[in-house]
């Protein structure tokens, strides 16, 4: 189904309005998904399936071999789907182009400030 040229405005409106809002998880959405190290795929694969082998076993010899199996295919899933960094440490105040976001009181500053509010109003 088509847009019509209204909707289509509009929906530029949103995106423009949400660019300028949050930079810096309009960049996170628009980029590209990332792929998949491949060498954790393949050792994850691997371990998944010695998961499930051992959570098979498991059901006929012990439980806690079942146990093993678990840990192995959730640490397997864990390994495929972690993001590979290279070595490099990417800042954690890194900022995206399009200036700073404004600052806003942090939450314990606003809660003091909604309770104070509360407190004088009553009064």
């Amino acid at each position: 189904m088509a847009l019509t040229a209204a909707e289509r405005q509009l929906l530029d409106e949103l995106e423009k309005t949400f660019t300028q809002d949050d930079p810096r998880l309009a960049q996170k959405l628009s980029a590209p998904p990332r792929a998949f190290h491949p060498a954790n795929l393949a050792l994850g694969s691997i371990l998944f399936l010695i998961g499930i082998a051992a959570l098979l076993v498991g059901m006929s010899q012990g439980w806690w071999i079942s146990v093993l199996g678990f840990v192995a295919m959730l640490t397997a899933v864990i390994l495929v789907v972690s993001v590979h960094s290279g070595g490099k440490a990417r800042p954690t105040n890194a900022r995206v182009a399009g200036g700073p976001r404004p600052v806003k009181p942090d939450l314990m500053a606003r809660l003091q400030q909604r309770w104070n509010d509360r407190a004088n109003s009553g009064q």
